[in-house]
């Protein structure tokens, strides 16, 4: 759309091709995750562990929250 002059501003995570568009950074994204004390206590894992064991959903299909998530 931004190249199709179709919108003036888009909130994107950097693609490695950036192609002819200008990209400026506002900064890191900060994730925060958030589950029940029932879940938490039925995966039996410490705070750092959680991620090994639990499942994770993402609001948004899109790679780019993959990535960081990774």
């Amino acid at each position: 759309m931004i190249e199709a002059c179709s919108i003036d501003l888009a909130l994107v995570v950097k693609p490695e091709n950036a192609g002819a568009a200008v990209y400026h950074s506002l900064g890191m994204i900060d994730y925060t995750f958030v589950c029940t004390p029932a879940y938490r206590e039925k995966l039996n894992c410490k705070n750092d562990e959680i991620f090994e064991y639990g499942n994770i959903m993402l609001p948004n299909p899109a790679p780019g929250n993959r990535i960081f998530v990774q």
